[in-house]
């Protein structure tokens, strides 16, 4: 959830940072809507996006790879089980998640109680039709407003004068164009994100874009700016406004009339609109999350240790009669038949009951890893850890290691490096590339 709120908001943020600086004041109020919408979308999908990249240092692997931990000098047959650590039960989590969860819910109660008012007042009120839509005449002096297919006028308005006919204009735009549905989803997101302060930024921003839509509108119909904004300044009082109705906004009525009289040629939009790709891709490439592919992996070329409670790992000596048929069937593997080979059965209990076991073998070498601990890996809470895969590296690819960086990797060997991938509860992945050596080499 951290991550994903980190993640939202800075989407949030530089895609409203980009609308104000590039977007707001030009005359492209069309895309500009979509514009908003989709980067309210956007923000909220990034987080859960992956992009497949491969990574340079574990494409083939070329053999079979184990916890290097599991093997050393004079390992005897033992089974080793990990014992299951106390938790302490976090209540502030718990505490914060109702909190939360309250807020939520008396927000969508809200969100509907001011649904359902606009169905009472229409059911309370006169109705007439008017341009296919319905004409609701009401008694308290307000502004004229919309809500789906419903205009809602004074009755004063309609009396005097029938109300002018460039304000009716204006709210069949907002009906026209569905703008009432661009409301609803902002609300929605406001329940859900009602932490966010952009979020209502972003209703502003896309209240604003709908008042220059309509103006666009009236002023494209009826041809007389001047009366059009005048008008505009005779309506300019406070008025009781419904939440969330499509209404007059005249406390932006200054931009409203600069953006009347304003142009914007093709070619300019044009160029805006392309200048907006490569931030998305920015965003794409800084905040989606990546999944590494592995070329040419099979089954039995990965061996994964999830870290359970209930799992355990048994190390057992190859005897001399399995090793004889082991050379046979898998002479790969067993390739050294004077050499001493090690069985390491990994079982693990599902959270279905049921029994998994893995058996992979390997020859026992003593070894040791050249460990950086300085790096990330190096710091990981044992607690936060789910599974540990260890991939090793062909010789291609430890010569390329040694031609990027040969500072860091130019001392290693062929068959010596294998990448170390950790999983943590968070979901977050660590790779690490360490180096084999022999003991006997130290």
């Amino acid at each position: 959830m951290k991550d994903f709120i980190i993640t939202s908001t800075i989407s949030l943020g530089v895609l409203l940072a980009v609308y104000h600086l590039l977007l707001e004041r030009e005359k492209m109020h069309r895309f500009n809507r979509f514009y908003l919408l989709a980067a309210l979308a956007f923000s909220f999908v990034i987080p859960f996006i992956t992009l497949p990249a491969a990574l340079a240092v574990m494409p083939a692997v070329t053999e079979k790879a184990t916890v290097s931990g599991l093997l050393s000098t004079g390992v005897t047959p033992a089974t080793i089980t990990a014992a299951a650590a106390p938790q302490d039960v976090n209540y502030w989590t718990y505490t914060g998640w109702g909190l939360y969860g309250l807020i939520v819910l008396g927000l969508a109660i809200r969100f509907s109680v001011n649904i359902r008012r606009f169905y009472n007042v229409k059911k309370q009120s006169r109705t007439l039709a008017y341009e296919g839509v319905a004409l609701v005449i009401l008694k308290d002096n307000v502004l004229p407003h919309t809500f789906l297919d419903n205009i809602f006028i004074s009755e004063k308005d309609y009396e005097e004068r029938f109300a002018a006919p460039e304000l009716l204009t204006h709210e069949l735009t907002h009906i026209h164009q569905r703008h009432t549905l661009d409301i609803l989803f902002i609300e929605l997101v406001k329940i859900v994100l009602w932490f966010n302060p952009l979020v209502y930024l972003y209703k502003r921003a896309i209240q604003m874009n709908h008042e220059f839509l309509a103006d666009e509108n009236v002023v494209g119909e009826h041809n007389n700016v001047p009366a059009y904004q005048q008008l505009l300044l005779e309506k300019a009082i406070p008025s009781p406004v419904y939440a969330l109705a499509s209404t007059i906004n005249f406390n932006i009525t200054k931009k409203r009339f600069i953006m009347m009289t304003k142009t914007t040629t093709k070619i300019r939009a044009a160029i805006l609109q392309l200048a907006i790709l490569p931030v998305i891709a920015a965003l794409m490439l800084l905040s989606c999350s990546t999944s590494d592919i592995v070329e040419s992996k099979t089954a039995a070329a990965i061996v994964t240790e999830n870290i359970t409670p209930t799992g355990s790992v048994e190390v057992t000596t190859v005897t001399e009669d399995e090793k004889k048929a082991l050379l046979v069937s898998d002479p790969k593997t067993f390739d050294d038949p004077t050499a001493e080979y090690k069985r390491i059965k990994i079982t693990d209990k599902e959270k279905n009951g049921s029994t998994t076991e893995k058996i992979t073998y390997r020859k026992d070498e003593p070894m040791n890893y050249d460990w950086d601990h300085n790096s990330e890996a190096a710091k990981i809470d044992p607690n936060e850890l789910v599974s540990i895969d260890v991939f090793s590296m062909s010789d291609a690819q430890i010569d390329s290691l040694k031609t990027t960086n040969p500072g860091k990797y130019g001392k290693y060997e062929p068959k010596s490096c294998s990448v170390v991938v950790y999983k943590l509860k968070d979901g977050k992945t660590i790779k690490e590339v360490v180096h084999r050596k022999s003991v006997a080499s130290n």
